[in-house]
């Protein structure tokens, strides 16, 4: 019995469910709802086991990159892919940050205090346009009349404006860092001749990382019903672990270059970031001056 047909892609003997030549399963699943969703689900999220698979390679250090560079490429999810996974469960859930409290900080505008937090209840300061930045000095020099409308707005809304402009901003600044991120590192080993794409291919991984431990984070806090300190501390917590550990150790297994010259680079890489983090922060006060 021949179980081969034409391919209806192709045109190409195939069969008996995938055909040899371009991969297209020969017999179209229709009818209910059901089997169409599955294979939706199987082709964005490989549930059919390469997503945990990836996951598992993701959390040890390199690995999924060294793999990847090495070309076992089919038994993991591309790092595109990866991506756009990570972003998806991220910026749909962790980033749904809260406003703060103002009552338990001090409002700073251009250097001059708006309001005070309360006695005993000081947890830090919401600092407006006094980071002394290039960026910061040229919005106070070229629209001071903007930043002057600051001081005639409720402190509390001014947080609730930092908090949304944090939350447009962040998803596309960490997106357009990644090239950034990747010539940082063809500087870094500059004599290693690593392609830029494969340096790329670190920067997707890492950052893919970065992402789902964050949205770790909210998923225990949130489950755990936690304060909203508790939050921001794992946060934080969760963000030094992977730029002060796992980022040496990825970049060892990947590079394979010694303890002293990879702290370095890592050194200089967790700078990096935070400028990144810098310049998100201003840009999120730039939505707030446009949006009054």
């Amino acid at each position: 019995m021949n179980d081969h047909s034409p391919c209806a892609n192709c045109g190409q003997l195939a069969g008996p469910r995938y055909c040899g030549h371009c991969g297209q399963e020969v017999v179209a699943r229709r009818g209910s709802l059901g089997p169409v969703l599955a294979d939706l689900f199987s082709e964005w999220f490989a549930l059919d086991g390469v997503l945990p698979r990836t996951l598992g390679m993701l959390a040890r250090p390199g690995r999924l990159t060294g793999a990847y560079l090495s070309g076992k490429r089919a038994r993991y999810l591309r790092p595109l892919r990866l991506y756009f996974v990570a972003s998806l469960v991220l910026f749909s859930s962790a980033l749904d940050l809260p406003v703060p409290d103002i009552r338990h900080f001090d409002v700073i505008v251009a250097g001059t205090t708006v309001h005070e937090a309360e006695d005993g209840e000081r947890h830090g300061n919401l600092d407006f346009f006094d980071s002394g930045s290039w960026l910061t000095r040229s919005v106070l020099e070229r629209y001071p009349e903007r930043v002057e409308r600051l001081f005639e707005l409720p402190p509390q809304d001014l947080a609730a404006g930092l908090i949304q402009g944090l939350e447009r901003v962040l998803p596309t600044a960490l997106i357009l860092f990644l090239p950034f991120l990747a010539l940082a590192l063809k500087l870094l080993y500059v004599r290693t001749g690593t392609l830029y794409v494969e340096h790329l291919v670190f920067a997707v991984h890492f950052q893919s990382a970065l992402f789902l431990g964050l949205a770790t984070v909210w998923l225990v806090t949130t489950v755990a019903r936690l304060h909203v300190l508790a939050a921001i501390l794992g946060y934080v917590a969760i963000s030094l672990s992977l730029l002060g550990a796992y980022l040496p150790l990825a970049l060892r297994h990947v590079y394979r270059q010694g303890r002293g010259w990879t702290a370095l680079k890592t050194i200089a890489l967790v700078l990096a970031y935070a400028k990144l983090l810098q310049f998100v922060v201003e840009l999120s006060m730039l939505t707030i001056l446009w949006s009054i």
